[in-house]
């Protein structure tokens, strides 16, 4: 992990807190209890596995781990799972359960797209979900080529993002509705103001956007699913 104050003037600094502190303790302590519905994260993982299909041999990095729900279950059918965050308070959160868990093949690291710097040797698979949201497109573009370089020739990507597919006419109607079904799915007003600050603030993408990133940066897009408002891409490294 490249320190802050080691980084030149002009690199995006990814501690930067957009909208909620995940650096902070006491939301990391928070976070599963607000954001994983019950029943559906350990299923949803699963079929996320299954799609990357990875060998008894595998290994695996989460890059924006949080709180490590997936690298614990990637644990148990990969051989080594390295689980990257920039945010320490969350990696911490993420190493006691692990523990708990029994999954003792995960390495918890501090990093970030932009600052994580990988000693090993590529990786047979990269998966991240809902974090690259958090750099501006151009910043984008030099996350996924760093993350091609850390993965091996013909490895998998598997990106989750909140990305947007809908006629920039009806943005509006679009956004309107997200606030919307974020209240009445969680049904706290403090859930809404974080769809609102991300919408106002974040750095979400267009669909045909992020495609074109993923290929510039070395990555063929096998499969592609898309809603209005999330996006999960199957990529392999060309």
């Amino acid at each position: 992990m490249t320190e802050t104050n080691d980084l030149p003037k002009w690199q995006w600094d990814e501690s930067t807190k957009i909208s909620t502190d995940y650096c902070d303790a006491a939301q990391a302590e928070n976070y599963d209890a607000r954001h994983i519905r019950p029943g559906r994260t350990g299923a949803d993982y699963e079929k996320i596995l299954d799609r990357i299909d990875p060998q008894p041999n595998c290994r695996l990095m989460d890059v924006g781990a949080g709180t490590g729900t997936f690298a614990i279950a990637a644990a148990s059918r990969c051989s080594e799972v390295y689980a990257v965050d920039i945010s320490q308070a969350m990696l911490d959160v993420a190493a006691a359960k692990a523990r708990d868990a029994g999954a003792n093949n995960i390495k918890f690291l501090r990093g970030g797209f932009l600052t994580y710097r990988h000693a090993g040797e590529p990786v047979d698979a990269i998966v991240s979900q809902l974090a690259l949201h958090h750099l501006p497109d151009m910043w984008k573009q030099i996350a996924l080529a760093r993350l091609a370089g850390m993965l091996k020739s013909g490895g998998v990507l598997y990106l989750r993002d909140v990305v947007f597919r809908f006629e920039p006419g009806r943005y509006a109607e679009v956004f309107d509705k997200w606030v919307g079904d974020v209240a009445e799915t969680f049904g706290e007003e403090c859930m809404s103001a974080q769809a609102e600050s991300h919408i106002r603030r974040e750095f979400s993408t267009f669909g045909w956007i992020m495609e074109g990133l993923l290929t510039r940066a070395g990555f063929e897009v096998e499969q592609a699913d898309y809603s209005e408002r999330l996006a999960a891409y199957l990529c392999r490294k060309i």
